[in-house]
């Protein structure tokens, strides 16, 4: 048996389901059990996406992972182990503690836990190198390669059977709209993002927009957000109206009539199309990275109440009057700290795509991406350096054998 530890959107669609079909194509025989851990960066709705998959023999919610750990129940699966994809490196030692299996973790920075896990992957060397300067004995570690590449699969053969199919124009300037999936965060972004979109038409008129929705989201979980009170509008706010054409399928239509197709399928061949993404934080800036697709990252300290921290100060966050005060000192003690907060940028250590904290006023971001629009030679150079920064791997099958081996030989 197989005991998979995650926790939020981006790991299970990047992670998670890569590593289980690799692990199916080999044997339907072995047993998947997919166990959610409480996160502060989930949505919500890991638990239906994963049922959703038939890749799953059992599909264990975050809600019972503390009950579980606490039955009286006792497990024993000879052959299996516990693989961490996702959470805090603390929660699978406890599992692997309460089914007696050894553990083995995908780690992409260092923990004083990792010390305790039989056997850590990792993306990179460098990573393998922090990990031995943290006192991670070398034995233990090996280089497969990053795992968010190894989800990226097309549908279409070529871009251009994509925009010939979908009917868009291969000359107009085509531009990304990522505003995340995790509701908090959606209520902001996606009103700032169509604002965006009204002032980049106003100065390059030719400009088309696209929104390849998120797995975890649904067109209706877009239109949830433009019924919230004025109150919560925290951003430079444009309101929209679905409208769905024979043609060009699903779009978001502005006041002032700017068109935002909606993509619920295809998202790589839609991202890989882009001129230009305009993205939050998060996993999309790893996969926008490997496909070289140029990107502005943006974000905000105005609403440091819906933006979610993990560890102890995010459950202190969670406590009533002192609360968000706490989680606002942490996250702005944080954001000094730390000085990228885009995957491409954080690896290589050094600026290879724009991030742009926001007052979420559209002129802050629009300025900056028509800039973007008029240069194709910038965006051509930030491509080729992501495209060099995301190399192509089979990091997901490597990490399937090892796991499969373990199984085996146990």
């Amino acid at each position: 048996m197989v005991w998979i530890i995650s926790n939020s959107p981006g790991e299970i669609y990047t992670w998670v389901h890569s590593i289980v079909e690799q692990i199916k194509s080999f044997s339907r025989q072995i047993r998947v059990v997919l166990l959610l851990v409480p996160c502060p960066f989930a949505s919500g709705d890991e638990e239906r996406v994963a049922q959703n998959r038939d890749l799953f023999d059992l599909v264990i919610p975050a809600r019972e992972f503390f009950p579980f750990l606490f039955s009286t129940r006792r497990f024993y699966s000879k052959g299996g182990v516990v693989v961490f994809l996702g959470g805090d490196y603390w929660h699978p030692l406890l599992v692997a503690k309460k089914v007696r299996l050894p553990l083995i973790g995908y780690a992409t920075k260092s923990s004083y836990w990792l010390k305790f896990f039989n056997y850590i992957m990792v993306p990179d060397k460098a990573t393998g190198e922090l990990l031995i300067s943290s006192g991670i004995p070398k034995e233990k570690l090996e280089v497969i390669g990053n795992l968010l590449l190894s989800a990226i699969k097309f549908k279409y053969t070529s871009c251009y059977e994509f925009l010939k199919y979908f009917s868009v124009s291969y000359d107009n300037p085509k531009v990304g709209l990522i505003p995340g999936s995790r509701r908090t965060i959606l209520v902001h972004s996606l009103p700032y993002l169509l604002a965006v979109a009204e002032k980049i038409n106003s100065m390059q008129p030719e400009a088309e927009f696209f929104i390849p929705l998120s797995p975890l989201l649904k067109v209706e979980d877009l239109l949830k957000v433009f019924s919230v009170s004025n109150l919560e509008r925290k951003t430079e706010w444009v309101d929209a109206k679905l409208y769905v054409d024979k043609k060009e399928g699903q779009f978001l239509l502005t006041p002032n009539n700017i068109k935002v197709r909606l993509f619920t399928e295809a998202r790589y061949d839609v991202l890989q199309a882009m001129d230009l993404i305009l993205t939050i934080p998060g996993t999309i800036t790893a996969e926008a990275g490997a496909l070289g697709v140029p990107m502005i990252v943006f974000y905000s300290l105005k609403i440091t109440k819906d933006l979610p921290i993990g560890g102890l100060a995010g459950v202190l966050g969670r406590t009533p009057l002192l609360g968000n005060l706490l989680k606002s000192a942490v996250i702005f003690w944080k954001s000094k700290k730390k000085k990228f907060v885009s995957h491409p940028n954080i690896i290589a250590k050094k600026q290879i795509v724009p991030e742009i904290k926001v007052n979420y006023l559209a002129e802050e971001l629009a300025n900056p991406a028509v800039e973007l629009l008029c240069h194709p030679e910038r965006r051509e150079k930030i491509s080729l350096r992501l495209k060099r920064l995301f190399p192509l791997n089979n990091a997901s099958q490597i990490l399937a054998n090892k796991i499969l081996s373990i199984v085996n030989n146990a």
